[in-house]
């Protein structure tokens, strides 16, 4: 009888996360290997899929990061073929599994005693490969099984598929690079580290890379063959750590605001991408916090190097938002709301604004406020603070913006002027010849008017633009 080649077939175990308050709302993830018909179990209870007897396709399922046994039947009637198991806590098949030719009753349950089970062989020539003995010619079917939560080390993290955007900019935390071969190597390495929460894997030069925060991924070339993941929790036996702006024993909370943030013992050095949930928004979504100095929350971002972004948009768009948060980014008429529905809190809007030369100033202004749709998103903007490295008045100085609605290309407030048409731009533009001293959604290529900002600046080209909300 020829020496069976090993044939694999994978089994991603992929997590979909349930709402939970305890770390037993998330899942262990893995992959398993097996030649040909498998039976998966965790505490006794088997993971069917329509793909168990098929090696060639995937077979999908979870496992409770409560399970404490996982075992497998692995049958290959020809002649010895192997098992092999990743999971996402660090578990893999070894010569530590406990494997039998024969079926007993509650093998596969937490209550077995496997102490009279030999130990796996390692199959030869195929890495991390088990069956019952080294011999080639053994065959049938093996039972083996393995303690998932011994020791105090167990680790475990679940992972949703996120997006991969191509820029040229990418404001995330990078870690490190790893070269693997294998996807669910990426996700181990990830949930090793404490302070990964997303990783990029890409299969064509097998490159691995680990991000602390973010849950998108950035590329600028091609992006054939890779994939993007980002963590839900991350759980070892102490507690959980949750991805950036979540908190609570099964990172149920969500801060409102970056304001929130350094309450909630959150810290940085510069600016980071983070999940906020304001009090009326029916979802998270993310944004750029600076936690320094009270924590201010991004809601436009303009990057003269980055990837361009068309800022001439309808009002609808205005509404929903658009870009990248990590480069040119308009958060949204419709999130700026959510924001700012925060009884019996004020906001302070910050404005920054980094010359070529690197050179930055602050302007601030103490009240900052917007209507709904129904007024237009009339502006309501007081406080200019002249203190410190100020830019000077450009939004309530020369041509006061205060108590100007919202326009764009497709809903232009300002009658004959035709402001948005003239600058090419939503803006809160005033109804008079000149329109605003200031524009800070325009263009940063001179393909039109270009951003600007008169008072100090007197019309300097900008590199970089930041609109910042603090609330008090």
């Amino acid at each position: 009888m020829s020496y069976w080649v090993i044939n694999t077939v994978v089994i991603l175990f992929i997590l979909q996360r349930l709402v939970c308050s305890a770390i037993a709302g998330a899942y262990i993830t893995g992959k398993a290997t097996c030649f040909n018909f498998l039976e998966f179990y965790a505490d006794g209870v088997r993971y069917e899929h329509y793909n168990d007897n098929n090696w060639k396709y995937f077979t999908v399922a979870t496992i409770p990061s409560s399970t404490k046994v996982v075992a497998a039947r692995c049958e290959n009637p020809k002649g010895q073929c192997g098992l092999k198991i990743f999971l996402s806590n660090g578990v893999n098949t070894d010569t530590s599994w406990k494997c039998s030719d024969n079926e007993e009753d509650g093998w596969n349950t937490v209550r077995f005693d496997d102490s009279n089970w030999k130990n796996a062989k390692m199959v030869p020539r195929a890495p991390n490969f088990i069956w019952t003995s080294d011999d080639k010619f053994a065959r049938g079917a093996i039972y083996c099984r393995k303690s998932v939560r011994a020791g105090s080390n167990h680790r475990n993290a679940s992972y949703r598929k996120s997006n991969i955007v191509i820029n040229s900019c990418d404001p995330s935390r990078y870690l490190k690079t790893i070269y693997t071969s294998w996807e669910m190597d990426c996700s181990r390495a990830c949930t090793r580290k404490i302070d990964c929460s997303r990783y990029l894997y890409c299969s064509g030069d097998a490159s691995c890379k680990l991000y602390r925060d973010g849950r998108d991924c950035i590329m600028s070339g091609d992006t054939t063959g890779c994939s993007c993941y980002t963590q839900v929790i991350h759980c070892e036996d102490s507690g959980c750590t949750c991805p950036l702006g979540q908190y609570g024993e099964g990172c149920q909370d969500t801060i409102s605001d970056c304001t929130e943030g350094p309450q909630k013992g959150l810290r940085s050095t510069g600016d980071v991408l983070t999940n906020i949930k304001p009090l009326t928004s029916p979802d998270s979504f993310e944004v750029l916090c600076t936690f320094g100095d009270g924590g201010w929350t991004g809601i436009l971002a303009r990057n003269k190097d980055c990837l361009y972004e068309n800022f001439n948009r309808t009002l609808e768009e205005y509404e929903e938002g658009f870009g990248n948060v990590a480069s040119n980014k308009w958060l949204g008429l419709k999130y700026l709301l959510y924001l700012l529905d925060n009884p019996n809190s004020t906001y302070s809007l910050r404005v920054v604004l980094i010359k070529p030369d690197s050179s930055t100033c602050v302007s601030q202004y103490t009240n900052f406020v917007i209507g709904n749709r129904s007024t237009s998103y009339r502006l309501y903007i007081s406080g200019f603070d002249g203190n410190g490295t100020t830019c000077g008045d450009s939004l309530t100085g020369t041509i006061n913006l205060n108590n100007n609605p919202f326009s764009t290309y497709d809903a232009d407030y300002t009658g004959t002027f035709e402001c948005t048409k003239r600058f090419g731009a939503g803006w809160w533009y005033d109804s008079q010849d000149n329109c605003t001293s200031s524009l800070l959604t325009g263009t940063m290529d001179s393909s039109g008017i270009d951003n600007f900002w008169e008072t100090d600046l007197s019309n300097s080209p900008l590199n970089q633009i930041h609109l910042l909300l603090q609330k008090k």
